[in-house]
Parts: C-alpha cells; structure tokens; sequence
C-alpha cells in the first residue's frame, strides 16, 4: 500500500534502496526517460534503468514504470489530426515493446502515459483526446505483452476527476479496456468527508473512487496523491488521514497508493524532504505508517474467510497429502484481498479430521501492506484450543525472535455462499522474508527442522552430523531456495566439533546464546517434548553473523505429549519432564549445553526468574480466562474440533491444575522454594464523574490489588499523573495477599480543556519488593470539554417531511430552529438516517437566534411504505450548543405507494453534418448528440433516423443508454449534397423500441445550406474543443478553440458567448482571423463554478459576419470543476 514517487535521474529525487527500506516503501513510480528518437533504444539509458531496477528487485520493491513523452520524444501538441496523433502512436508502442522484452526480467509494471484526461491546453502536450488515448492504451498493450505476457499494464494517471472521460475511451474501445488496472490522481480529494472541512478542496475521495468504480470493475491504484496547500504538519496529517481512509475503507479496491512525491528538489512543496533533503514531518508520518508492525490481535479475534471455487476445495480435499494451493479471495477483519490462495499445512495434522491451513496473500495485495503469509494451525490435538497461543505468548516476554499468535475465525466459503468449512484457529506469523522486515532485520539462510522418514524409521532433525544428501530429508531450506546445505552442515559439524566441557568456550561465536538458553528455558517450562527432534527453525543473521533457534509447532505443550499408541491424542497431563529430560539430551545442541556447568547455571537463573514472574498462576491463569472468553462461544460450534464442548470448558481448570503442579515439580528440581512476595497492581483508575468540564476539581482514586503471596510493606503509595506528569499522590495502609482498595489522591487537579490520560501507578518509589514490577501502571484517556460560554446557539428539529419529484423519488427535510441565544458559528448540517442507517445530509448557512429554516437533503431518495426517519442537526458538531441533548429527531413517515415505474426518455441534443462548408457533390455523414433525460435505461438499441426535406435518407443506432447518458450517434450511409437550403430533421427511436416518458420530443432539425460547385469566399468559424483554467484564487476561466474553416478571413473580431447551464455568463474576444487559422479564446471573466456544470459556448453570437453556415456555432460540454 505505501509506495512513493522518485525520479532516479534527479539526484534529489533518488533516494538510495537503504532510505527506501528505512521508510517502509513497498513500490516506487518514475518515468523512463530516453530523448533517442530511432528505432533502437539508448543503451546509456538502459543501463542505467536496468542497473535500478535491479536493486529494487534484490529489496523486493515493486517499480511502476511510467511510459510517457519523455520515453519516446515527439509527442503531438494537443490538437492535432488523428494521422498525427497514428504515427506517433506506433512509434511510441514499439519503444515501449522493446523495453518490455528487456527489462522484464526485473519484473517492472508499466504505465501508460500521464494525465491524459486534463483539460485542452494548446501548452499541455500531454493532453489528448479520448479515442486517441484508447488507440495509443491499445497499441502499446499489444506490443507489451506480446514481448512479455506476464507483465502487468496499467492505464495513465488520471487527474480531471472526470471518470465521463475513462468512460469514453472504454466506448472508443468497443467496451473493453485494455489494461490490467486504471489509476486516478485524485489531488485535493478530501481524506475525509468533513477534513480539514466540508467545503475543502473539490470534493471526497471516497466518492470519486465509487464512481471510477462504476465505471469499470479493473482494480484501482492512486498512482499520485499530495497536498501543496497546506502547511507542513498539516501535510502529514493530511497524509496519515489519506492513507487511514484506504486502508481501512477502501484497500478491497484500491491496489497502491503512491506518495508525490520523494523530495521537493522533485516538485515543491510536495516532498517528504524539503529543497535541502531534510525530513519534514510528513517524512516521518510515512515511515510510521509504512513500517508499523502487524498489530497483535490479542485480546479478541481475527475474522478470517476465504472465498473459493467449491470444485478446487472439493479437489484439495481429496487429496489432502499433495497441500495444492487453490485460489481464493481472502476477506480479513472485513477487508477483501484478491488473488490469494489457501492449503493445507503440516504433517502429521493432515491425519487429523482438522487441519492446519497456509494463507497466502497477493504480494500486490499483502495483509495490512506487510505480510505475505499467515499459518493457522488446527490446534487439534489440544482440547483447550490455547496451548499454542500461551506458548508464543511466553517466548514474547523472552529474547527469542518469535511470531505473533492469535486466535482465527476461519471460514471456507463457495463463491455462491456455501460454507464449507469454518473453526477455531491459532493464527501464526509465518516466518519468512517479511516477518523479519516487519522487524527491520533482514532475512539470513533459513532452515526448518522437520525431520524425516528414511528407510521406514523416523529420523529426527536433532542438529547430529549427517550425510549431505540426508539433510534436506531431515530440514527444509526456505531461504534462499536455491539447495545448498552447505551452511547448515557446517554450523553442525561445528558445534558438534565441541563436547560439554568446551562448547561455552566458543558457541557464542556462531550463536545466539543468551536466546537460546530463553528458548531452552521455555520449552522447559511448557514441557515442550516435540520440539527438540524437530519443530524449529534455525537462522543465520546477515547482521552479525550468528545463528538463532526460533520457535515453531507448541500444540503438544503444557501437559500434552505424542505417543505413538495414541497417534499423539493421550491425556495424560504429566507435569514430570525434566530439566534434563531424554528429549533434551536427545538434541545434540541441547545436550552440549545442558552438560555444561556454566550454561546449565545459567539456565537455571532464567527458570527461576521466569517462574517467579511470567510463569505465574496469577498471570497465566488471567490469561486462560481472557482467551476461554475470546473463543467459547465459536468454539462451541466448532464441528471439527476434538473435544466435546464439556470437554473443553474442563479443560482449563486441568490445564490450571497442570501449571500449579508443573511449577511446584520445577521448583523441586531446581531447589528453591517459589518467592512468596507481594505483587500490586491498579485495577481501575478514575475520578468519579461522567462528564468533566473545564475548571472543575477532580480527584483521582484508584482500585489496587494485590495478586502476589505476600502481604505489602506497611504502607501502598499510588502516584497520579496527567499526560505523563506527576500531579498528586494516595497512600492506604498494608495490604494482604488477595486483597483490594480504592485508594484517592490527596489532593484534587484542576481541569483544563482537552483530551487528557490518566495514569495510577502502584508503588511508583519501590516500597517492598514484588513478583513483578512490571505491572504497577494503568492509563486511561478522559475528555474534559469547554465550560458552556454565554450567548450561545441551541439547534433542534422542530419536524421531518419531504417531498416527491419528478421521476417519483423523495427529498428529506427537516424545520431546524434555533432556540438559544446566539447565532450558530458555523453552517448548519443535518443527518438524514432511514432505518437506523446513515442515507444522506443537507446543509444551509449559518442560523440566527430565533430563526427556523428547512434543511433539504441533498441526495434525492428511492423510499416507499413506511420508514423510520432519523434526523439529527449539527451531527459532528461544527459550533458549540447550550445543549448537546436535543439535536435528534426520529418519526414514522409513510412515503405512499411506489409511483409509476421509471422510464426512458431520449431526445437530441445536437445535430452535426462532419464539416462546416458544404458544396454541391461533398458526401455528408449525419451525427445527433443523443441523450437519456429519462429516469430509466433504454431498450437494447438506440436507433435515430435521418431526413432530408421530409424524406428519410439513412439512419444510426447505439448500444443502450443508461438514464442521464449521453452519447453520440453516427449515421451508417452519407448524403451526396445537392445545392440548395435544405431541413435535416433526426429522430431518435422513430419505430418505438423501447417506452418513454414522453414520445414528442424525439425530434430535432436545422436547416443548412449547399454552395453551388462555385460561390463567393465566406468565413466559416467553429467551435473545436471547449476548457478551462484554474487561476490562483481557485476560480475558473473558460476557453474555447476556434477555428475558420472558411475560405475567407473574418470582417471582424471573432467573439464567443459563453453559457453556465443555460445562462449566459461571461465572453470572450479575438482579432480577427485569416482561413485556416485555429485560435483559443478565453473569457474575460473568471467565474466561481464547483461540481459538474454544462458549458455552452457559441461563436460570433451576435452574427458580425457572414458565414458559410451558422449551424456549427455552438458547442455544449459538462465539466467536473
């Protein structure tokens, strides 16, 4: 998700792959620029790119090559002949060709040109039309996969807004869209509906992602996003709120989103660095985000469901043993990942009715930008479900490298809807390349201890020398995949090399001994016998050198073991193993070490101290609560799970009765006593009162506990801070072992405004000493809200109504009044909820004291029957109220009986002969603009009939249009012209294929002339392209691109009205212009337009001149300001 643009040939646009991965960036995006303009490419060039790309490659970040006209020089100014346009099309789809074949070892995705979609600009050389972007997205699609199949394509970047326009080049391309993604530049997008404000920018983004939505179904990226108009710590947070929003509402659709852009030596003040490349803080807001973790999800659950095809599941079932990887979509915590693929995993669980399963996400589409795998283990063999969970959860409070553990619901479901499957799991961070960057480490050689069958008898992978060609029998290499056991031999042979009374001379140099001896002290704890012969990984780290055991596969822990009479199922709860235990010896490592005296003591430090204060009853028996009440009631439902539900609820009082047992056996072993201390902690932390207002008193108190074996010293201090300062102090006399107190500040805390944490710690100056001194704080966060000011608005809705419009939809609206004192500071908005869901808002202008006014919905509703409507005024709160507590209004509201059903209604909006001067012979191709004003979509076939004089000469037909569509209609056959005036009458759905609202204004006619095969010279001025340009102020200037196309200069200036909807607004001048001359006129006067308006403009309005004809004069767009 976080990926970011650069510019490798800019040296302040090129940050090193270091700074790359320091900033958590998945994929980068830059042009390729090479000036040749021949047949071959510029090696210099290439070089230069392929040697980037490859050090991209090797840190597995993901390029986005663009393909623009700084790949292949050139490129047409806008506008131009299609032939233009053709020619440098295929020379632009060659090039792009060629860099395909060569760079696809490196594994690039292409961009196809940038901002196509901006609005005309004779200066903007990147603009172009619709169907001259299909035509160049087509060709250069072609000829790059045609040289690299499984490179992926992406459509340009587009910046308008105008998601008509990507509608337009899928029509030009015959409805299909050649690409494998679109992307949007979405600038001044709001991140939020409501920030920084309402009126903010050009609108949210959310609704501009709809709506590209619906116009094609291909995934999304954000190939630009930035922010050049607020300041900086409001650029990062603009940043942070902009990411939020994709990831937590949008990632099922929107692929990447790429940051513009590196630095502002690239373009100001767009960067994460400033001209001088230092940091600014959205450099730092980025790292946060991009490097953050994958959150542990303890307490609570993970919502997991994989959607499949049922044939593929039904195939991976019966034939569990081959683990085939099927495809599936992956919905996790409610966010959809595309693409994924799911097996089965394990060994021996593959026997077990339950088994594990291997979660593989997309690398496009990874879990939360970061994790490629997830494990889920069955746990099945564990009549409690949580052993595994407990077991990662200890190693985490060690110097062990460890995965995260969780509990999963898990469903399998048929894409139409079957549940195939679904349980309780234990979800694994898998260990691969990406668990180690999720830790800012980097991935070193990696085996997996599994052990094997060789020659009928189980061989375990107990680190003893071994042949060369048993080893990959005995352990899997997962990194690098490349066979080479070399390194894993040679650690072998080396610590085998030394006996117990030499090993603590020299393991340090090839291991991690301080983790090891924690992970010896863990499976030792946890009586984790299946975890010396196999179950483990073993990792060399590039860092330093050394090798670390990690942990892996603890469902035959805490009790459990294997016997093979019993397939591993026995009951047996022994709490016996010990410290030197055979399986422990059994391991050559673990032998070497438990032998030696140094280690051994050691060892034995570690264990008392873990018993002392993690492998307690208090701690561990809190969290077998914690976890039975995470996953009961799933568990209950669980078909496939070993134990009946009765057997699982007994479970965990023997899985307590185990650790009481287990800690007084190890305590014996070792020879000394369990420590018999108190340990406080803070149960609850508040003041009193539910709303805090600024300037009260508050006085802190605190619920202490103490959970040790031990009575405290005489006296139990508990210091109070806010926001992290000290603030005051409570005392209480001693406390027994058991027991409980609310002990209050001494002194109160004045409040201030504002979001605030409170912080109780026990025992904050170390009075007497406890089990642990870990657990002494607790911190909650509280509001305190401004005190009431006075003269202040008080809005509440008096009623809600509504009425019907044409077509037969609803308008919501509530009678806001203001009853208090003051006018509202801010405009007043209202929530419209129907059916306790949130439908729609309206908005007015501030209200005065004393005043009512309606409140209309925005958003016209589709409603019948009854309703309960739920309105609410300032819902988020934009001006302060006497009172919070009368802002709702909620009633019963019959809409009546469903009205008519919609319609159709078509009508021409244009018509258009192809050229503007017609002579005697000139063969004519009729087009009527046709739109859809109808609240319905039309029949299949759109057809429009062409007369001439009254008499039908040809006629043009379209795919369906959807209500409010327009589209352009082309006559099949021309009209040989004929000299004279002539009426050109179109009707659209002249043989009734489909019903309307209306069926008389399907018609539109103009008259026109056609000149004699000789007649006088005339000029004749047409409109070309209408646009616009935004000035510094935000406002809008319109422009028009005029054209004579006569054969004579115009007598006079050439003027063009332009036209807001209908309404006339603003004009705009030229001198006059010679034959042939194309010239862009813009108005004198800039407007304030937002949102979509339809543009009209017409030339030489007030008829200056004579003309050929005056029936191409005007031209009507709509426009997305």
């Amino acid at each position: 998700m976080y990926a970011l643009n650069i510019d490798p040939l800019n040296p302040k646009g090129n940050p090193t792959i270091a700074e790359l991965r320091n900033l958590g960036v998945k994929a980068v995006r830059y042009s390729y620029k090479d000036a040749s303009s021949g047949s071959q490419l510029d090696s210099q060039r290439l070089s230069f790119y392929s040697n980037h790309l490859q050090g991209l490659l090797q840190a597995n970040i993901d390029p986005l090559i663009i393909l623009t006209y700084e790949t292949y020089p050139g490129a047409p100014i806008h506008p131009v002949t299609d032939a233009v346009w053709d020619n440098y099309i295929a020379a632009f789809a060659r090039r792009a060709g060629q860099l395909a074949q060569m760079l696809a070892p490196l594994q690039p995705t292409f961009q196809v040109w940038n901002e196509p979609d901006l609005p005309p600009h004779p200066e903007y050389i990147r603009t172009m039309p619709e169907a001259v972007f299909g035509r160049m997205l087509r060709r250069t699609y072609d000829a790059i996969k045609a040289a690299a199949p499984q490179t992926r394509v992406i459509a340009a970047g587009l910046g308008s807004g105008n998601w008509n326009w990507l509608a337009s080049v899928i029509t030009s391309q015959k409805g299909s869209l050649p690409a494998d993604a679109i992307a949007i530049h979405p600038y001044g997008q709001r991140p939020e509906p409501n920030w920084p404000s309402s009126t903010w920018g050009f609108g949210y983004v959310g609704n501009l992602i709809a709506n590209y939505g619906r116009v094609t179904s291909l995934p999304l990226v954000i190939s630009e996003i930035g922010e050049q108009h607020l300041d900086r710590p409001q650029q990062a947070e603009y940043l942070w709120r902009f990411y939020r929003t994709i990831i937590n509402q949008f990632s099922s659709s929107v692929e990447r989103v790429f940051w513009f852009c590196y630095s502002d030596g690239m373009v100001s003040p767009y960067g994460l660095l400033d001209a001088n490349s230092q940091p600014k803080p959205a450099h730092q807001t980025f790292r946060t985000l991009a490097t953050a973790a994958p959150p542990d999800h303890q307490p609570g659950l993970m919502t997991l469901t994989a959607i499949v095809n049922k044939a593929d599941y039904d195939n991976m079932v019966r034939n569990p043993a081959q683990k085939l990887e099927i495809a599936a979509d992956l919905r996790v915590d409610g966010v959809l990942h595309r693409q994924g693929e799911i097996s089965y995993r394990g060994t021996t669980s593959l026997n077990f009715p339950k088994k594990g399963f291997k979660i593989k996400f997309a690398k496009k589409q990874l879990y939360q930008g970061n994790t490629r795998r997830i494990d889920l283990s069955s746990s099945y063999s564990d009549k409690s479900l949580i052993r595994e969970r407990l077991s990662f959860d200890l190693f985490a409070k060690t110097k062990v490298t460890v995965s995260k553990a969780w509990h999963v619901d898990y469903a399998i479901r048929s894409r139409e809807g079957q549940v195939l499957e679904r349980g309780v799991y234990t979800g694994l961070e898998h260990v691969d390349e990406y668990f180690f960057r999720n830790r800012q480490r980097e991935i070193g050689s990696l085996f997996q201890a599994n052990g094997g069958v060789i020659n009928g008898v189980f061989v375990g992978a107990t680190l003893d020398p071994q042949p060369p060609e048993l080893l990959p029998l005995l352990y899997e290499k997962d990194h690098p995949e490349d066979g080479d056991f070399s390194d894993l031999d040679a650690f072998i042979r080396t610590l085998t090399s030394w006996d117990a009374n030499t090993i603590a001379q020299f393991l340090d140099q090839i291991l991690d001994v301080e983790a090891y001896l924690d992970w010896l002290a863990v499976n030792t704890l946890v009586q984790a016998n299946d975890n010396y012969h196999k179950n483990y990984y073993v990792h060399r780290r590039p860092a330093d050198d050394k090798r670390e055991i990690l942990p892996w596969d603890y469902d035959l822990s805490w009790g459990r073991s294997w016997n093979d009479f019993c397939d591993g199922l026995c009951d047996d709860l022994s709490e016996g193993t010990s410290i030197k235990g055979s399986n422990q010896l059994n391991n050559a490592l673990s032998k070497r070490v438990l032998n030696n005296s140094v280690f051994y003591q050691r060892l034995r430090a570690k264990l008392t101290d873990l018993l002392n204060n993690e492998f307690t009853e208090a701690k561990l028996f809190a969290k077998i609560d914690g976890y039975y009440n995470d996953i009961r009631a799933l568990v209950q439902q669980d078909p496939k799970k070993w134990p009946t539900n009765e057997q699982f609820e007994q479970e965990r009082d023997r899985l307590k009765d185990w650790i009481r047992r287990r800690r007084a056996f190890l305590f014996k072993e070792l020879g000394t006593p369990p420590s018999q201390l108190a340990d406080t902690i803070v149960a609850a932390v508040g003041f009193g009162k539910p709303t805090l207002v600024e300037g009260e008193t508050l006085t802190f108190e605190a619920t202490v506990r103490n959970m040790g074996g031990a009575i405290t010293g005489g006296t139990v201090g508990v210091a109070f801070l806010v926001d992290g300062t000290y603030i005051t102090f409570g005392t209480s006399p001693a406390l027994e072992a058991g027991g409980s107190r609310v002990i209050k500040a001494v002194a109160p805390w004045t409040a201030t405004v504002g979001e605030h944490t409170l912080t109780a710690v026990v025992d904050d100056i170390n009075r007497y000493p406890e089990a642990s001194e870990t657990n002494n704080s607790l911190a909650v966060k509280f509001q305190v809200e401004r005190k009431p000011a006075p003269g202040l608005a008080d809005t509440l809705i008096r009623d809600i109504a509504f009425e019907r419009l044409e077509g037969g939809q609803v308008r919501l609206a509530a009678l806001v009044a203001n009853v208090g004192t003051a006018e509202t500071t801010a405009q007043v908005g209202v929530a419209f909820f129907v059916d306790d869901k949130y439908t729609t808002f309206g908005i007015i202008s501030p209200l005065p004291a004393g005043d009512e006014k309606p409140v209309r919905a925005q958003q016209a509703l589709n409603l019948t029957g009854s309703h309960k409507i739920t309105a609410i005024v300032d819902d988020i709160n934009r001006y302060p109220e006497q009172n919070e507590q009368n802002n709702v209004l909620v009633k019963q509201v019959n809409f009546g009986a469903p009205g008519p059903a919609p319609l159709a209604d078509t009508l021409i909006l244009n018509l258009s002969l192809g050229q503007s001067r017609f002579n005697e012979g000139d063969l004519l191709t009729f087009e009527a603009l046709v739109r859809n004003i109808g609240t319905a979509a039309t029949g299949e076939v759109v057809g429009v009939a062409f007369l001439v004089n009254g008499q039908q000469i040809t006629f043009g037909n379209t795919s369906a249009l959807t209500a409010g569509e327009s589209r352009t209609v082309r006559a099949v056959t021309p009209w040989r012209a004929v000299a004279g005036r002539h009426r050109l009458t179109a009707v659209v759905d002249d043989v009734n294929r489909y019903p309307e609202i209306s069926e008389t204004n399907n018609a539109f006619e103009l008259e026109f002339q056609v000149l004699p095969s000789t007649g006088p010279a005339l000029p004749d001025s047409t409109l070309d392209a209408l646009g616009f340009e935004r000035t510094p102020s935000g406002q809008i200037t319109l422009s028009a691109v005029v054209s004579n196309t006569g054969s004579a200069a115009t007598p006079d200036v050439v003027g063009v009205a332009f036209f807001v909807n209908g309404q006339y607004a603003t004009y705009g001048l030229t001198p006059p212009m010679a034959a042939g001359a194309t010239q862009t006129i813009r108005a004198v006067q800039p407007l304030s337009l937002r949102g979509k308006q339809t543009i009209t403009a017409i030339v030489d309005d007030i008829n200056r001149y004579d003309e050929v004809t005056t029936q191409n004069n005007a031209l009507t767009r709509e426009f997305t300001f």
